[in-house]
Protein backbone atom coordinates (compact mmCIF):
# COMPACT_ATOMS: atom_id res chain seq x y z
CA UNK A 1 0.00 0.00 0.00
CA UNK A 2 1.16 3.40 -1.06
CA UNK A 3 2.55 5.50 1.74
CA UNK A 4 0.36 8.90 2.32
CA UNK A 5 2.23 12.01 1.95
CA UNK A 6 2.92 13.91 5.22
CA UNK A 7 1.65 17.48 4.65
CA UNK A 8 1.82 18.69 8.06
CA UNK A 9 5.48 18.27 9.33
CA UNK A 10 6.79 18.63 13.01
CA UNK A 11 9.66 21.40 11.76
CA UNK A 12 8.37 24.68 9.94
CA UNK A 13 11.81 23.81 8.09
CA UNK A 14 10.44 20.71 6.69
CA UNK A 15 7.44 22.14 6.12
CA UNK A 16 9.37 24.56 3.75
CA UNK A 17 10.93 21.96 2.11
CA UNK A 18 7.03 20.48 0.92
CA UNK A 19 6.10 23.34 0.30
CA UNK A 20 6.46 27.63 0.09
CA UNK A 21 5.42 29.46 3.17
CA UNK A 22 3.74 33.09 2.69
CA UNK A 23 5.97 34.57 4.85
CA UNK A 24 9.54 32.99 4.93
CA UNK A 25 11.71 32.51 2.04
CA UNK A 26 12.75 29.04 1.56
CA UNK A 27 16.59 29.18 1.75
CA UNK A 28 19.58 26.25 1.54
CA UNK A 29 22.52 27.16 3.54
CA UNK A 30 25.80 27.62 3.51
CA UNK A 31 26.16 29.89 0.73
CA UNK A 32 22.95 31.88 1.88
CA UNK A 33 23.31 31.38 5.21
CA UNK A 34 24.80 35.47 6.07
CA UNK A 35 23.07 36.66 2.84
CA UNK A 36 19.82 35.24 2.54
CA UNK A 37 18.93 34.43 6.27
CA UNK A 38 20.26 37.38 7.51
CA UNK A 39 18.02 38.96 5.31
CA UNK A 40 14.82 37.55 5.99
CA UNK A 41 15.40 37.34 9.92
CA UNK A 42 18.50 39.39 11.54
CA UNK A 43 18.66 43.01 9.19
CA UNK A 44 16.48 45.64 11.31
CA UNK A 45 14.27 47.16 8.13
CA UNK A 46 10.53 47.77 7.83
CA UNK A 47 8.77 44.15 8.02
CA UNK A 48 5.38 43.31 7.14
CA UNK A 49 1.81 43.28 9.31
CA UNK A 50 2.36 39.73 10.63
CA UNK A 51 6.05 40.29 11.62
CA UNK A 52 4.47 43.94 13.71
CA UNK A 53 1.73 41.74 15.61
CA UNK A 54 2.87 42.16 19.45
CA UNK A 55 1.32 39.87 22.53
CA UNK A 56 1.52 43.06 24.80
CA UNK A 57 2.39 40.29 27.81
CA UNK A 58 5.26 39.14 25.91
CA UNK A 59 7.01 42.29 24.19
CA UNK A 60 8.06 44.27 27.37
CA UNK A 61 10.14 41.37 27.97
CA UNK A 62 11.33 41.13 24.11
CA UNK A 63 12.60 44.62 24.82
CA UNK A 64 14.46 44.18 27.66
CA UNK A 65 16.10 41.27 26.00
CA UNK A 66 17.08 43.02 22.73
CA UNK A 67 18.70 45.88 25.19
CA UNK A 68 20.52 43.37 27.60
CA UNK A 69 21.62 41.59 24.68
CA UNK A 70 23.15 44.66 23.00
CA UNK A 71 24.97 45.91 26.06
CA UNK A 72 26.41 42.35 26.81
CA UNK A 73 27.77 42.43 23.19
CA UNK A 74 26.15 39.22 22.70
CA UNK A 75 26.73 38.02 18.61
CA UNK A 76 25.47 35.28 16.06
CA UNK A 77 28.14 33.09 14.68
CA UNK A 78 26.16 31.51 11.42
CA UNK A 79 26.83 27.90 10.79
CA UNK A 80 25.38 25.36 8.17
CA UNK A 81 23.07 23.84 10.52
CA UNK A 82 22.32 23.02 14.77
CA UNK A 83 24.83 20.48 15.07
CA UNK A 84 27.21 22.40 13.47
CA UNK A 85 27.11 25.54 16.54
CA UNK A 86 27.19 22.59 19.03
CA UNK A 87 30.17 21.52 17.38
CA UNK A 88 31.27 25.12 17.38
CA UNK A 89 30.56 25.83 20.96
CA UNK A 90 32.75 22.58 21.80
CA UNK A 91 35.81 23.58 20.26
CA UNK A 92 39.34 22.88 22.52
CA UNK A 93 37.95 20.49 25.03
CA UNK A 94 39.72 17.71 25.36
CA UNK A 95 39.18 14.90 23.25
CA UNK A 96 40.47 12.09 25.83
CA UNK A 97 37.30 14.29 28.06
CA UNK A 98 33.55 13.45 28.23
CA UNK A 99 30.64 15.76 27.67
CA UNK A 100 27.96 15.19 29.55
CA UNK A 101 24.29 15.56 27.83
CA UNK A 102 21.08 15.67 29.79
CA UNK A 103 17.43 16.31 28.40
CA UNK A 104 15.02 18.36 29.98
CA UNK A 105 12.42 15.70 29.92
CA UNK A 106 15.13 13.02 31.36
CA UNK A 107 15.25 11.71 27.38
CA UNK A 108 17.76 8.55 27.33
CA UNK A 109 20.27 9.03 24.92
CA UNK A 110 19.31 6.32 22.94
CA UNK A 111 16.03 8.04 21.99
CA UNK A 112 17.67 11.80 21.68
CA UNK A 113 18.39 13.44 18.58
CA UNK A 114 20.92 11.72 16.99
CA UNK A 115 22.54 15.55 15.90
CA UNK A 116 23.16 16.41 18.97
CA UNK A 117 25.58 12.96 20.10
CA UNK A 118 27.17 13.22 16.45
CA UNK A 119 28.56 17.08 17.10
CA UNK A 120 29.76 16.33 20.44
CA UNK A 121 32.00 12.94 18.91
CA UNK A 122 33.57 15.56 16.89
CA UNK A 123 35.48 16.28 19.72
CA UNK A 124 34.68 14.19 22.66
CA UNK A 125 32.89 10.78 24.12
CA UNK A 126 29.52 11.93 25.27
CA UNK A 127 27.59 10.31 28.55
CA UNK A 128 24.56 10.31 30.14
CA UNK A 129 26.27 11.34 33.54
CA UNK A 130 29.05 13.36 34.99
CA UNK A 131 31.80 11.85 35.73
CA UNK A 132 35.58 12.78 36.40
CA UNK A 133 36.56 12.79 33.27
CA UNK A 134 33.76 15.51 32.21
CA UNK A 135 34.82 18.36 30.33
CA UNK A 136 31.74 20.10 29.66
CA UNK A 137 27.59 19.34 29.49
CA UNK A 138 25.29 20.13 26.64
CA UNK A 139 21.93 21.04 27.89
CA UNK A 140 19.12 20.13 25.58
CA UNK A 141 15.94 22.24 26.41
CA UNK A 142 13.59 19.41 24.66
CA UNK A 143 10.50 20.33 22.45
CA UNK A 144 10.58 23.44 24.21
CA UNK A 145 11.03 22.82 28.05
CA UNK A 146 13.67 24.77 30.00
CA UNK A 147 15.80 22.41 31.91
CA UNK A 148 14.40 22.49 35.33
CA UNK A 149 17.95 21.78 36.94
CA UNK A 150 20.32 24.02 35.17
CA UNK A 151 20.85 25.97 38.13
CA UNK A 152 22.01 22.85 39.98
CA UNK A 153 24.25 21.97 36.78
CA UNK A 154 25.52 25.29 36.61
CA UNK A 155 26.89 25.32 40.19
CA UNK A 156 28.44 21.90 39.29
CA UNK A 157 29.94 23.61 36.24
CA UNK A 158 31.39 26.09 38.27
CA UNK A 159 33.01 24.29 40.48
CA UNK A 160 34.40 21.87 38.24
CA UNK A 161 35.35 24.06 35.84
CA UNK A 162 33.37 22.53 32.73
CA UNK A 163 32.23 24.36 29.90
CA UNK A 164 27.86 24.66 29.41
CA UNK A 165 26.30 24.52 26.23
CA UNK A 166 22.37 25.40 26.22
CA UNK A 167 21.16 23.31 23.15
CA UNK A 168 17.68 25.61 22.53
CA UNK A 169 17.38 24.18 18.75
CA UNK A 170 13.82 23.56 20.35
CA UNK A 171 13.19 26.38 22.54
CA UNK A 172 14.40 29.80 20.51
CA UNK A 173 12.97 32.34 22.78
CA UNK A 174 14.32 30.79 26.11
CA UNK A 175 17.40 30.56 24.07
CA UNK A 176 17.36 34.12 23.49
CA UNK A 177 16.72 34.78 27.13
CA UNK A 178 19.76 32.68 28.00
CA UNK A 179 22.13 34.51 25.42
CA UNK A 180 21.12 38.17 26.88
CA UNK A 181 21.92 36.44 30.39
CA UNK A 182 26.04 36.16 28.80
CA UNK A 183 24.90 32.13 28.04
CA UNK A 184 26.53 30.04 25.46
CA UNK A 185 23.77 28.59 22.85
CA UNK A 186 23.03 26.59 19.81
CA UNK A 187 20.23 27.34 17.64
CA UNK A 188 18.97 25.59 14.80
CA UNK A 189 17.22 27.42 12.65
CA UNK A 190 14.46 24.94 10.61
CA UNK A 191 13.40 23.99 13.92
CA UNK A 192 11.60 27.48 14.37
CA UNK A 193 11.32 28.99 11.20
CA UNK A 194 10.30 27.99 7.45
CA UNK A 195 14.04 27.78 6.28
CA UNK A 196 15.56 24.63 4.92
CA UNK A 197 18.88 24.40 7.13
CA UNK A 198 21.33 26.51 9.21
CA UNK A 199 21.72 27.11 12.76
CA UNK A 200 24.01 29.98 15.19
CA UNK A 201 26.01 29.79 18.34
CA UNK A 202 24.80 32.67 20.38
CA UNK A 203 27.84 33.95 22.60
CA UNK A 204 29.67 36.89 24.07
CA UNK A 205 33.56 35.31 23.35
CA UNK A 206 34.51 34.37 20.06
CA UNK A 207 34.92 30.73 18.83
CA UNK A 208 38.49 29.44 18.28
CA UNK A 209 38.00 30.58 14.49
CA UNK A 210 36.69 34.20 13.06
CA UNK A 211 33.70 33.77 11.78
CA UNK A 212 31.03 36.54 10.15
CA UNK A 213 28.77 37.42 13.01
CA UNK A 214 25.81 39.02 13.33
CA UNK A 215 24.65 41.42 15.78
CA UNK A 216 20.70 40.95 16.51
CA UNK A 217 18.45 43.23 15.44
CA UNK A 218 15.10 44.41 15.86
CA UNK A 219 13.45 41.86 13.18
CA UNK A 220 14.46 38.90 14.65
CA UNK A 221 13.09 39.86 17.97
CA UNK A 222 9.58 40.86 16.53
CA UNK A 223 9.98 37.61 14.32
CA UNK A 224 10.69 35.19 17.43
CA UNK A 225 7.81 37.55 19.49
CA UNK A 226 5.12 36.86 16.93
CA UNK A 227 5.84 33.12 16.00
CA UNK A 228 6.37 32.26 19.99
CA UNK A 229 2.96 33.62 20.73
CA UNK A 230 1.51 31.25 17.89
CA UNK A 231 2.68 28.16 18.92
CA UNK A 232 1.52 28.83 22.68
CA UNK A 233 -1.62 29.34 20.50
CA UNK A 234 -1.86 26.66 18.77
CA UNK A 235 -0.67 24.49 21.32
CA UNK A 236 -3.51 25.72 23.29
CA UNK A 237 -5.96 24.97 20.58
CA UNK A 238 -5.16 21.45 20.10
CA UNK A 239 -5.65 21.29 23.55
CA UNK A 240 -9.03 21.95 23.71
CA UNK A 241 -9.84 20.11 20.59
CA UNK A 242 -7.98 17.06 22.20
CA UNK A 243 -10.01 17.65 25.05
CA UNK A 244 -13.00 17.53 23.39
CA UNK A 245 -12.55 13.88 21.86
CA UNK A 246 -11.73 12.75 25.59
CA UNK A 247 -7.61 13.18 24.85
CA UNK A 248 -5.17 15.08 26.36
CA UNK A 249 -1.67 16.38 26.57
CA UNK A 250 1.19 15.06 28.90
CA UNK A 251 2.07 18.32 29.84
CA UNK A 252 0.77 21.42 31.46
CA UNK A 253 2.60 24.51 29.99
CA UNK A 254 4.05 26.84 32.72
CA UNK A 255 3.98 30.85 31.83
CA UNK A 256 7.56 30.30 30.81
CA UNK A 257 7.37 27.54 28.35
CA UNK A 258 6.94 28.03 24.43
CA UNK A 259 6.23 24.45 23.30
CA UNK A 260 7.50 22.94 19.81
CA UNK A 261 5.15 20.46 20.23
CA UNK A 262 1.89 19.44 21.12
CA UNK A 263 2.71 16.22 23.36
CA UNK A 264 -0.13 13.45 22.97
CA UNK A 265 -1.21 11.34 25.76
CA UNK A 266 -1.65 7.35 23.71
CA UNK A 267 -1.53 4.28 24.21
CA UNK A 268 -1.75 2.63 21.22
CA UNK A 269 1.19 4.09 19.84
CA UNK A 270 2.13 2.31 16.55
CA UNK A 271 -1.91 2.64 15.58
CA UNK A 272 -2.00 5.98 16.59
CA UNK A 273 0.73 7.29 14.71
CA UNK A 274 -0.96 5.62 11.51
CA UNK A 275 -4.10 7.20 11.85
CA UNK A 276 -1.90 10.66 11.82
CA UNK A 277 -0.08 9.71 8.92
CA UNK A 278 -3.18 8.48 6.93
CA UNK A 279 -3.98 12.23 7.04
CA UNK A 280 -0.69 13.57 6.31
CA UNK A 281 0.63 14.42 10.10
CA UNK A 282 3.95 13.32 11.09
CA UNK A 283 4.51 12.53 14.48
CA UNK A 284 7.83 11.37 16.72
CA UNK A 285 8.75 7.65 16.06
CA UNK A 286 6.43 5.73 18.22
CA UNK A 287 9.00 4.91 20.59
CA UNK A 288 8.18 7.21 23.47
CA UNK A 289 6.25 5.66 26.29
CA UNK A 290 2.66 7.27 26.45
CA UNK A 291 2.99 9.84 23.79
CA UNK A 292 3.27 11.01 20.14
CA UNK A 293 4.51 15.21 19.28
CA UNK A 294 1.68 16.76 17.17
CA UNK A 295 3.22 19.93 15.11
CA UNK A 296 2.11 23.44 16.62
CA UNK A 297 4.14 25.56 14.89
CA UNK A 298 3.57 28.88 13.48
CA UNK A 299 3.26 27.57 9.63
CA UNK A 300 0.51 25.09 9.90
CA UNK A 301 -2.43 25.66 7.17
CA UNK A 302 -6.40 25.60 7.69
CA UNK A 303 -7.01 22.68 6.41
CA UNK A 304 -4.40 20.83 9.31
CA UNK A 305 -7.18 21.51 11.90
CA UNK A 306 -9.76 19.61 9.62
CA UNK A 307 -7.58 16.76 9.40
CA UNK A 308 -6.87 16.93 13.01
CA UNK A 309 -10.27 16.93 14.31
CA UNK A 310 -10.66 13.61 11.90
CA UNK A 311 -7.60 12.13 13.46
CA UNK A 312 -8.98 12.39 17.07
CA UNK A 313 -12.20 11.31 16.16
CA UNK A 314 -10.86 7.95 14.82
CA UNK A 315 -8.30 7.79 18.11
CA UNK A 316 -11.37 8.28 20.15
CA UNK A 317 -13.25 5.48 18.55
CA UNK A 318 -10.20 2.91 18.87
CA UNK A 319 -9.77 3.62 22.25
Amino acid sequence: MAEHPLRYRLWPGDAAVERASTHWPVVTPPASLPGVIRSALFDDQSVGDHETRQSPSLAPEYDTLRRKIVENRVRLHPTQSGRDAISRALEGVPSDGEVWISSSVATPLRRLSPCVMEAVSRHARFVDRPTSRTVAVVLVHEWGFPHRERPQILHLASVHGWRVIDDCAHAFAYGLRLAADGATVVFSLPKFFSVRGGGFLACTELPAQPSQAIAPAGKLFRTVLTRSAAHVANWHRIDVLAKAFNLSSVDSLANDVIPQVYRLRVWRQFAAQTILRDLGIETTPPFYAGWLALPCHADLPHAYWTSLRVAFEQLRRGR
